[in-house]
């Protein structure tokens, strides 16, 4: 016998034993389901059949939050040396704008006495 015939006689039986008692909460006690469950199965079985009661294929997706196949395979260093890269840029390079900076490098405002970049080379 399969799991899914296993199953399949399982809920049979719960289904029937509960027509015998002609008391759901009994039945379910007894087979330790909620009844809500009971209710469920039952309304798949007389609305399917025997089918009804069979167990379905789930469905095997990718889980929302995993990351894109594409960035699975992408080494941390690899993350690493683009993120220092970003970062070196837009705090040693990128000149930007507003009433703090005024066209200065953030880099300028934290260490105003040395130059402004870590290699002591500035980009114009």
């Amino acid at each position: 016998m399969t799991l899914v015939d296993s199953v399949y006689r399982f809920r049979r039986q719960v289904i029937r034993r509960a027509q015998e008692l002609r008391d759901v909460s009994q039945a379910c006690r007894e087979a330790g389901i909620p009844r809500a469950l009971f209710y469920r199965r039952r309304k798949r079985d007389l609305a399917e059949g025997a089918d009804g009661l069979r167990p379905r294929p789930q469905a095997r997706g990718r889980h929302p939050r995993r990351a894109p196949p594409a960035l699975e395979d992408v080494r941390i260093e690899d993350l690493q040396r683009v993120l220092d890269s970003y970062l070196r840029y837009d705090n040693f390079d990128r000149r930007h704008q507003g009433y703090r900076l005024r066209g200065r490098v953030p880099a300028d405002l934290f260490y105003p006495t040395q130059l402004s970049t870590p290699d002591g080379v500035r980009t114009a």
